[in-house]
């Protein structure tokens, strides 16, 4: 998604060509970025295929919203047809109700050759939304705009920025890594979010001096109260969430410290941070973990060990195969009583989205094709089409007995 997403708004000769490809495919939902994209291109004959397919009546849902086609491939072209640019706003250098949203949805259409000239601007709030808009793409050319504005954001500002801590640039990530572990050794910190979601988004981008730094936070926070689904991520979360994705081999020792602790929020760090290493302890604690039963786990704060196993590295494949092979069996195991669509306490939807992200079975040809988990009939044939998938790629199948 990121990488057409970068191709929808940056007419490069080499993206022509997949462009069309999905304009001409049956990946519904991409579409009309594919579209909003080619337009970019300026020839007569592109333009006319892509006003073709506003006749396209066919239908796709996303969430619990219908769309049709057409009708989005025509909103593409409108907001393609409006000229917008990035205004001086010298109260406001990032002006929330324009620069947050995806360039498909502001109003009017961007580019990243004009971001580009407007990166150059004399003017810091025009130079600094162009620098966002770009970092938003997934390029960071050059963050002394991040650097200059830095001083005079305020609190939201700044955690907009910074986001939730996953975004890596496909281009420029070790400029903003830079930058970033400059603005960490430099802040005076008054807000404990800014500074958690910053640890966090350099934790994202490898940095070495992210453990430590999350680990200082962690001891200088109050300590966090249970998740609750109604509640935004806390710092203390942030932190957690960022030692995760930086761990070491040594920190299994804390994770079992934590485990151990009364708090919720600790105790669930330490699962998640023991589901990033391939110890074999460390293993067997987090399936212990998956197994059990006795309480409601929920995915939402990017701690459970759910999370952590749908983005973790695999340097080691026999450990994967552990992880599938458990989820594989909860899976295969009846509802939860007195739960709905729950089993050992995890939602099926989040099962069957871990069981994708460990082995990739439920990407087909048109684009992701995950059930939804709801409908019985439907999660009962994935589970099959997934021991379908196992039983036939499990490396260790000559090994089992008979």
């Amino acid at each position: 998604m990121h990488a057409l997403r970068l191709a929808a708004v940056w007419p490069r000769p080499e993206f022509r060509e997949p462009l069309m490809a999905i304009l001409e495919s049956n990946n519904r939902p991409m579409i009309a970025f594919a579209a909003a994209g080619l337009l970019n291109y300026g020839d007569a004959e592109t333009n006319a295929r892509v006003l073709q397919m506003t006749e396209d009546r066919r239908e796709y849902a996303l969430g619990c919203i219908g769309h049709r086609v057409g009708t989005q491939v025509a909103e593409a072209i409108k907001r393609h047809a409006l000229n917008w640019d990035f205004a001086d706003s010298p109260q406001e250098l990032l002006p929330a109700s324009r620069v947050f949203l995806l360039s498909l949805e502001i109003p009017g259409y961007m580019t990243v050759p004009r971001a580009m000239v407007h990166a150059q601007a004399q003017n810091l709030s025009v130079r600094f939304q162009a620098y966002y808009w770009l970092e938003y793409q997934g390029i960071v050319l050059d963050p002394q705009p991040l650097l200059d504005a830095w001083p005079r954001l305020d609190a939201t500002a700044r955690q907009t920025i910074l986001g939730y801590g996953d975004r890596i640039p496909l281009l420029g990530a070790e400029r903003l890594r830079d930058a970033l572990e400059l603005i960490l050794a430099n802040e005076e910190w008054t807000s404990p979010v800014t500074r958690a979601r910053l640890v966090c988004r350099l934790a994202a981008l490898g940095s070495d001096r992210a453990h430590e730094a999350a680990l200082a936070l962690i001891r200088e926070l109050p300590r966090g109260t249970a998740p609750d689904s109604t509640r935004p991520l806390d710092p203390w979360t942030f932190a957690l969430r960022g030692l995760i994705q930086v761990s070491r081999s040594s920190d299994v020792q804390l994770a079992n410290a934590w485990i151990r602790e009364s708090n919720d929020v600790l105790a669930l760090g330490g699962y998640g941070l023991l589901a990033a290493q391939s110890d074999p302890y460390a293993v067997r604690t987090v399936i212990e973990y998956l197994n059990d039963a006795s309480r409601m786990k929920d995915s939402f704060f990017f701690l459970d060990p759910v999370d952590i196993l749908q983005s973790r590295e695999w340097r080691d494949d026999s450990v994967r195969w552990q992880y599938i092979r458990a989820i594989q069996d909860i899976l295969n195991r009846p509802t939860d009583p007195n739960r709905v669509f729950r089993k050992c306490g995890y939602l099926t939807s989040t099962l069957i989205d871990t069981a994708n992200a460990l082995t990739q079975v439920f990407h087909g040809e048109n684009g992701l094709i995950i059930p939804s988990g709801f409908d019985e009939a439907e999660v009962a044939a994935t589970i099959e089409r997934f021991n379908s998938w196992v039983d036939e790629n499990d490396p260790g199948r000559y090994n089992m007995p008979d």
